[in-house]
């Protein structure tokens, strides 16, 4: 691997650990402000709108920027209101109105880093080697965002609340740092036929849904996405009311998910490698659905760890195999775009997702609420099984869009 792939690993692995910081940090936070159930879900609102609203956008401004400028200003942006966050409780002026300006700001930068991350990657690896460098991410960011993270926020958050915000706007400058070693990314753009913002979108939506592969990810990311979401929206109330098991129990299933995930980022290279792209595809869903089916129909909390890890490995399978394909299919020119649209229905339907799910919970049980889940899912593993049939086994006999070199 180019040292310049190292860098891009350290920024992620730095990134990472700062989110998942957040993950336990930012929750106690809240609740340290407000118990209305109403406000506190209106954080996570507020992080997860920019999906919805500038997802397309930011696929045209990745497309149309020198993609490390983007990476790297969203990553300071992240690292000052992290800093916000420690001035207003320094200040003793912390406020549930300033905490939605925080996570919607940081939401928007989050999604413009999603945008061009996976547009960036090809430049810096060759393309046989995508594969491997995407998992080689996944595996790093496990471990920091799963593991550690968290853990580093549990455990400074008690001592104070500005120690967490102060190591995820550190972990940030450190990811900035690493950022600005990678080489300048120059779109690769005609600049003789220029073009609005809204025709760069339609252009890249063009892009997805006349391919059939990826439309085909792009209709299985939203389907398995929503399974996922509908599953973290009940699955509390399914494992304390249903099962009657501790809340710490809860806590404890989401680590034997992120193992499961290391699992999975493991197992992809292997899979891919004797079997190809498409049996990644189909046993990442096969393992998703019968993972969900598991924790539905569990007798107690440990078969819902054994389904949890399921869900972790076959999650990882699906989330490497579907990016690195989307990156040998798209020409350089388009990947932010791309990316962009797999990003707006795999992210942007989870909250819908989750509603329903609390729906069927409310007029049912949180048990046929993931039934329906694991249907989501299966119907995912089926669109795959229909409409991907143009992705060959061997990657070598399959037509490739030409792609744009720097």
């Amino acid at each position: 691997m180019r040292p310049e792939f190292r860098w891009f690993v350290g920024s992620n692995t730095s990134g990472s650990l700062a989110d998942g910081i957040a993950t336990t940090a930012m929750p106690l936070f809240v609740l340290g402000l407000t118990t209305d159930p109403v406000l506190v879900a209106l954080v996570p609102a507020a992080l997860g709108l920019p999906w919805l609203l500038f997802s397309l956008h930011a696929g045209a401004l990745v497309d149309r920027m020198d993609r490390r400028t983007v990476l790297w200003v969203a990553d300071a942006s992240r690292a000052a209101l992290a800093a916000t966050l420690m001035a207003l409780v320094l200040f003793h002026a912390q406020s549930v109105p300033a905490l939605l300006a925080v996570a919607f700001l940081e939401g928007t930068a989050i999604v413009a880093f999603r945008a061009a991350s996976p547009a960036m990657l090809p430049s810096l690896v060759e393309r046989e080697d995508l594969g491997r460098a995407n998992g080689h991410i996944q595996t790093m960011s496990v471990v920091a965002g799963g593991f550690v993270g968290p853990a580093l926020g549990g455990l400074l958050f008690p001592l104070t609340a500005l120690a967490p915000f102060a190591v995820q706007s550190v972990s940030m400058l450190v990811s900035v740092l690493c950022l600005r070693r990678l080489p300048e990314r120059p779109p690769c753009r005609d600049e003789a036929r220029p073009t609005t913002v809204g025709s760069d979108i339609r252009e890249g939506l063009r892009a997805v849904f006349t391919d059939r592969v990826l439309r085909s990810l792009a209709v299985t990311t939203l389907l398995l996405a929503s399974s996922t979401g509908m599953l973290q929206a009940v699955l509390v109330l399914h494992v304390v009311n249903a099962l009657g098991a501790p809340i710490s129990a809860y806590g404890v299933l989401f680590t034997v998910y992120a193992a499961g995930c290391l699992v999975g980022t493991r197992l992809m290279p292997r899979v891919h490698g004797r079997f190809g792209a498409r049996a990644c595809l189909l046993l990442a869903a096969s393992i998703g659905t019968a993972s969900l089916l598991t924790v539905a129909i569990a007798a107690n909390v440990y078969f819902v760890g054994v389904g949890m890890a399921l869900l972790g490995i076959g999650s990882m399978l699906f989330n490497i195999t579907a990016v690195t394909v989307r990156q040998e299919r798209t020409p350089d020119a388009l990947l932010g775009r791309v990316s962009s649209v797999t990003n707006l229905v795999g992210i942007g339907g989870i909250p819908l997702a989750a509603v329903l799910a609390g729906s069927i919970a409310a007029a049912t049980s949180t048990t046929w609420a993931l039934v329906a889940a694991a249907g989501a899912c299966a119907t995912g593993l089926l669109w795959l099984i229909i409409d991907m049939g143009s992705l060959e086994t061997n990657d070598k006999t399959q037509e490739q869009v030409p792609r744009h070199t720097a």
